[in-house]
């Protein structure tokens, strides 16, 4: 079982846009060394929305070659087809990956049970565990009776909760559930707060440039040792809402950028005043001396 800091890691791309895989292999290293538990590939927000199947293959079976069982690497299916969500589930499957994530879909007019369908699909015909996600976004993310449902199924490995509502989430720890079924906490602003109430782990755009301090923090909260746990949090606060959740964007690569991580260095992307205000945050979380 997979528990502790999962970490939505960003796509390296080269000037061609294509993905650059000496910087990834550098990245698993990094991440291997730091202590995350797990490196989610090719999400949508990381910058691999428009990888053809071959190149994702490449991009994922990179990644498990340089973890080499130091931590695991999940596949991001987040697709509304099904196809196609099996289609990345077999090559992730063929590769050597541990686990997949599927996003639910954001339309709107589905209901829980059409979720509950979309995923049991899934989760049928993959050859891999299965977490799943609640979109941020979602205006009616599945409720807990959806998620004790989930929990049922065979194949879920576990749910990941994006609502910025705490009560919501804590709501979810009171659902019947196999041991085996993870709750993790989606948003990095609740990671801190959730894990300590009895969560088993996050998902982390901020791990992608603190990996050391995230995994320290929620290892930390999992021990249930309250002011180890929060005092990370509160040195990691300052960098939450300048990574807006996007592990891909501007901020992320900007500041991978800084740290020597990555070689790219979108400057363009951010405003002038947010690289002082990015580098006081990173600072603040020493990991930029």
């Amino acid at each position: 079982m997979i528990t502790g800091s999962f970490v939505e890691l960003v796509t390296p791309l080269a000037a061609d846009r294509a993905p650059d895989y000496a910087a990834l292999e550098g990245l698993v290293d990094w991440h291997a060394t730091e202590g995350s538990a797990a490196l989610i590939v090719g999400t949508a927000s990381s910058g691999a929305v428009d990888l053809d199947p071959e190149t994702r293959a490449e991009l994922l079976r990179r990644a498990v070659w340089q973890a080499e069982d130091r931590l695991a690497i999940l596949a991001d299916i987040g697709t509304p087809d099904v196809a196609a969500a099996l289609e990345i589930a077999e090559i992730a499957a063929d590769v050597g990956v541990s686990a997949l994530l599927l996003t639910v879909p954001s339309t709107v007019d589905l209901t829980q049970a059409d979720l509950l369908r979309h995923v049991e699909r899934i989760a049928e015909d993959a050859a891999l565990p299965l977490f799943v996600r609640n979109r941020f976004d979602r205006p009616s993310p599945p409720a807990a009776a959806g998620v004790a449902g989930l929990g049922r199924m065979q194949g879920i490995a576990g749910f990941v909760e994006c609502s910025a509502d705490a009560s919501r989430a804590r709501e979810l720890l009171g659902i019947q559930r196999s041991p085996d079924f993870q709750l993790l906490v989606g948003i990095d602003e609740l990671a801190c707060r959730l894990v300590l109430d009895g969560f088993s782990g996050a998902v982390s755009v901020t791990a992608n440039i603190a990996p050391g301090p995230v995994s320290r923090m929620i290892a930390a909260a999992r021990a249930g040792d309250i002011a180890g746990a929060e005092s990370i949090d509160m040195s990691l606060r300052p960098l939450y809402p300048m990574l807006l959740g996007d592990a891909g964007g501007p901020a992320v690569r900007w500041a991978l950028s800084e740290l020597g991580r990555l070689p790219e260095h979108p400057s363009r992307s951010l405003r002038t005043g947010d690289y002082a205000d990015l580098r006081r945050a990173m600072r603040a979380a020493q990991i930029l001396g």
